[in-house]
């Protein structure tokens, strides 16, 4: 009888040690997979805090700024592969320096102060640059957006627009070019003039 009670102690022991032997190697790998549970977890990648103001977003608008300039001044240009040739589509406009040339020089003048700016530029916050010379108002800016506009009078998605402006007395003008992106880069898309 007692060898038979020694039997069945030794038993439920052996029964307990390996119950006990499998929940401790259980907790093991648990605690193993806990560890290495963060190591397989993907980081988010947010790709909304790109700088706004990269290097080639920066170039390419002063570029825009020096060909709009130099062609109002000496008619000679230079033009990258994207881009449309509005001095060209609209050589009468350019060529008439009698009613456009005090509108081309001041505003000239402040298209290239506005490049020092293009710093301050972003999808929300435009620059503007103006002046007041003998009773006039001379004005330009610069916008861009994230997203293009689509506008029913240019052919093509805008993704910003230089924009120069005069006002004298109840008489006023506005010359606004569209832009065009490709990649991180603008071109010249289009003029309106009005």
């Amino acid at each position: 009888m007692i060898k038979l009670l020694i039997k069945i102690i030794i038993l439920a022991l052996i029964s307990c040690c390996s119950k006990n032997n499998d929940n401790l190697f259980n907790n093991i790998k648990y605690k193993e997979n806990i560890e290495k549970k963060p190591q397989k977890i993907l980081q988010k990648m947010s790709f909304d805090n790109k700088k706004l103001n990269n290097k080639e977003m920066t170039v390419s608008l002063k570029r825009i700024i020096d060909t709009v300039v130099t062609a109002r001044k000496s008619k000679s240009y230079t033009l990258e592969k994207y881009d449309e040739d509005i001095f060209k589509k609209y050589r009468e406009y350019f060529d008439d320096t009698q009613n456009n040339s005090e509108f081309f020089e001041k505003t000239s003048n402040l298209l290239l102060e506005l490049k020092s700016e293009l710093s301050n530029l972003n999808y929300v916050k435009n620059i503007k640059k103006s002046v007041k010379i003998k009773g006039a108002n001379y004005s330009c800016s610069i916008q861009i957006t994230k997203k293009p506009e689509k506008l029913g009078y240019v052919d093509g998605d805008v993704y910003g627009t230089v924009s120069c402006s005069s006002e004298y007395d109840s008489m006023s003008r506005f010359e606004e070019i569209y832009l065009k992106k490709v990649g991180e880069k603008y071109y010249i898309l289009d003029l309106l003039i009005s």
